[in-house]
């Protein structure tokens, strides 16, 4: 049995999917059963990390635990997951981290994954680490601009970031999850290309046909923006370090998702050729 954390969220969900689709015997973690909507096959465990007492009967059974948390929860998350694997049958943990702790990038986002990974890997319990860059499903975050104005307004729009589709991240996943010789390492997984919010902007104009203007923030214009929307002010520091970053760590492209799967990353295009009805 496999145990699948976050399952109900823009990652998990395809994690389940691609684990049905090779076989494995699934069982979907959430807080919340109305959003589990899972083949029939999949054994959904209502538990709550946040609550480490409902997390030893989630692992009854369970082999392999994939584990994703919101990243300014990931320490938290993860060790509660550690702690109540020790002892069972679990005999491996998959961890999402994210590309910044290849090189110990300073945001507070690489740090929190970091003391996520520091838990994994000091448990004692065989582990693999998945290192993605920022999730494409983050570019809906911009849907209600562009159907309401036509405008998309952020901060930073010549960062380059080598996006990877969620789907992609569930292929790999399901592929370490389910076949042997991944533990004790990790892997950085992205798409094929690295875009800036403006080319993206670019190529969702050029998809719907009409002008979509790509309006750039200061730094405090975006805070005041996202505390509005009630975002965390720990969380909002942290992004607006990654999104300031021009080291180019965040641009490098990985090749690992065709290394493990067989198949080629999707593209930022294929991302949005599957999407576009969100943004209308």
């Amino acid at each position: 049995m496999i145990l699948v954390t976050g399952a109900t969220g823009a990652v998990g969900t395809h994690v389940v999917s691609s684990l049905v689709e090779a076989g494995a015997k699934v069982r979907a973690l959430t807080r919340n059963p109305d959003k589990a909507k899972f083949d029939p096959s999949v054994d959904v465990h209502v538990a709550d990390v946040d609550k480490p007492e409902t997390l030893p009967g989630a692992l009854e059974g369970v082999e392999r635990v994939f584990m994703l948390a919101p990243s300014h929860h990931a320490p938290a998350h993860d060790a509660a997951i550690v702690t109540a694997a020790k002892g069972t049958g679990v005999r491996h943990l998959v961890k999402i981290s994210g590309l910044g702790t290849i090189d110990g990038a300073p945001d507070a986002i690489t740090q929190w994954h970091l003391e996520g990974e520091r838990a994994v890997k000091e448990s004692g319990i065989p582990w693999t680490i998945l290192q993605p860059g920022e999730f494409m499903s983050n570019t809906f975050y911009w849907t209600w601009g562009i159907r309401g104005e036509g405008v998309v307004r952020e901060p930073h729009g010549d960062t380059l970031q080598a996006m990877i589709d969620p789907r992609d991240i569930g292929s790999v996943a399901a592929v370490v999850l389910t076949t042997e010789g991944h533990e004790g390492k990790s892997y950085p997984i992205t798409g094929p290309e690295a875009l800036t919010p403006k080319q993206r902007v670019a190529k969702i104009s050029a998809a719907l046909g009409r002008e979509i203007q790509f309006v750039q923030l200061t730094p405090q214009q975006a805070r005041d923006n996202w505390v509005m929307l009630g975002a965390p002010e720990e969380l909002i520091d942290a992004v607006q370090s990654v999104l300031a970053d021009t080291s180019g760590r965040w641009a490098k492209v990985y090749p690992t998702v065709e290394e493990l799967t067989g198949k080629p990353s999707r593209s930022f295009d294929d991302w949005l050729t599957d999407n576009l009805p969100a943004f209308r």
